[in-house]
């Protein structure tokens, strides 16, 4: 296995991504999956600290939600945290993340994905070489379809554990 699979950055949450250095990178755009990354799928709204993390993000980056969930799950984080959202993205479809960078005359180079999935999330951005950042998920709580992606998941991190790649709770930043 090749560094394909491995994210640019492994952090334990969204709250340790390191600002100073994106914006030294010339980061523009901070590209969020919702559940599990941001949120707890049971929460059916962003809580205070979410809401002032991302008014402090906002001071700094453009922000984004991209979610596999409907509208009616993705819309009231993205009216609360007003930010611009796209739901049923089908990840790891490109066509929504495609639909963002063009909308927003965004860089691929300019953008980080975050997420919490392998393979939905960072499969995307691997797709279009997108810079990633893999959170551990804030619940075991998840969908159904969820599971079968983390069984799968789990081959790939035995697989970078092996080649020394990634390790779980291991956290680094390129």
């Amino acid at each position: 296995m090749s560094n394909y699979y491995r994210p640019n950055m492994y952090l334990k949450d969204i709250y340790q991504i390191p600002i100073k250095d994106l914006k030294q990178r010339k980061i523009k755009a901070l590209v969020f999956d919702l559940d599990n990354t941001i949120v707890r799928t049971d929460e059916k709204v962003p809580s205070p600290e979410v809401v002032n993390y991302f008014a402090t993000l906002k001071k700094d980056f453009a922000l984004f939600i991209l979610s596999n969930s409907p509208s009616k799950r993705v819309k009231p984080f993205g009216d609360k945290l007003k930010i611009k959202y796209y739901s049923l993205s089908l990840k790891p479809s490109t066509r929504n993340m495609k639909k963002l960078l063009r909308e927003n005359n965004l860089k691929k180079e300019e953008v980080i994905l975050i997420g919490d999935q392998y393979m939905t999330d960072m499969l995307l951005a691997k797709k279009l070489k997108l810079n990633t950042i893999l959170v551990d998920p804030i619940s075991n709580n998840e969908f159904k379809i969820t599971s079968i992606n983390r069984f799968l998941e789990k081959k790939i991190l035995k697989k970078l554990k092996e080649e020394k790649l990634l390790e779980k709770g291991k956290y680094y930043y390129e």
